[in-house]
């Protein structure tokens, strides 16, 4: 499997996750760079019941990364592009933002309705890394603190 079959397959359980948990509209503006993502995604979406694909509004953007911002040398291109969120989304005051290996345990709603705690001067919220990723970092961090002393 390509790299972009895996991210395409992700992504439609992150976006089938979402609509089935939530009952309201929901947009997903799929960030890349490679624009074919967003006619498999509605290729995909186009075989669900009425009902459902009507809550659900695609679109893509692509991969913004300011001039002089050398980032690419250390990740890839999606795996920055948060960073720049307000650049690439200016017209949104609120977004959440998913990484395609992840899904919706909860109605997304149950995460927005926090953006309401926010005050004028905070600008990001963070949830808390759970699970096996925790642990494997964990463990790497300790171990290579371990090995370096």
């Amino acid at each position: 499997m390509t790299k972009f079959e895996t991210q395409l397959r992700q992504t439609k359980a992150l976006i089938k996750s979402a609509i089935i948990l939530s009952r309201a509209p929901i947009r997903f503006i799929i960030l890349g760079n490679d624009d074919t993502v967003l006619h498999a995604l509605e290729a995909f979406v186009s075989e669900w019941p009425p009902h459902l694909r009507s809550r659900l509004t695609l679109s893509y953007r692509p991969v913004f990364i300011p001039e002089g911002w050398h980032l690419m040398d250390l990740y890839e291109k999606c795996a920055t592009e948060k960073l720049f969120l307000p650049w690439v989304l200016p017209e949104f005051d609120a977004v959440v933002y998913m990484d395609t290996d992840q899904v919706f345990m909860r109605p997304p709603e149950h995460l927005t309705e926090h953006f309401k705690y926010f005050d004028k001067k905070q600008v990001l919220g963070v949830a808390p890394v759970d699970g096996f990723y925790m642990q494997f970092n964990t463990k790497a961090r300790n171990n290579e603190l371990w090995n370096h002393q």
